[in-house]
């Protein structure tokens, strides 16, 4: 994924995240990128991708069906590679719930940036329908939120999904994630 690219983060974010769960990271790179890694000596270094997608897919799988899972996920900005922490889980709707197959991904991604503060991203997809929460510290204006939220709705329009954008900024409103390791929580904001 890359920042400098917006309308294609979330694209991108699914993509990794399918890799992840396929367990071959692989996957991530194209034929021919893996083709110029193997002519160029760095076999190895797509064996310890798939390696390390294995471990990464086993440690999700273990993991308890309504627990938050943690994910790392590499964003570039500019030249530089950050890391993103993504928390997701899988939930199911009660029996007869209107509108939904059942299944759901709720995920958050909480961000430290330099100018706005904290930021959380809260989405919740169902059923080709992503919806999302940005949560911050200060409220956006609201000819910033227009533009976001049309902004949100082209690039929902592009992947064929549905969604709606909606802001908060009550500290209130914020979801802290207890990510359970070793028998004990570890909460994170």
């Amino acid at each position: 994924p890359n920042a400098a690219n917006p309308t294609q983060i979330g694209a991108a974010m699914l993509f990794v995240m399918a890799a992840l769960k396929s367990g071959d990271l692989t996957n991530i790179l194209n034929d021919r990128t893996q083709d110029i890694l193997r002519r160029s000596g760095k076999g190895g270094l797509l064996s310890r991708l798939s390696d390390e997608g294995n471990i990464i897919n086993r440690t999700h799988t273990n993991s308890a069906g309504q627990d938050w899972r943690a994910l790392t996920i590499p964003m570039q900005w500019g030249q530089d590679v950050q890391k993103i922490a993504l928390y997701y889980k899988g939930e199911r709707d009660d029996e007869g719930e209107e509108g939904g197959s059942g299944n759901h991904t709720r995920f958050i991604f909480d961000l430290n940036l330099n100018r706005m503060g904290k930021v959380q991203l809260d989405g919740l997809f169902r059923d080709k329908r992503l919806d999302m929460i940005v949560r911050t510290q200060e409220p956006f204006s609201r000819a910033m939120q227009y533009q976001m939220k049309t902004g949100y709705a082209d690039a929902m329009e592009l992947s064929a999904l549905a969604g709606d954008l909606a802001f908060q900024n009550d500290p209130q409103s914020w979801v802290k994630i207890q990510i359970k390791t070793d028998d004990q929580y570890k909460t994170q904001i």
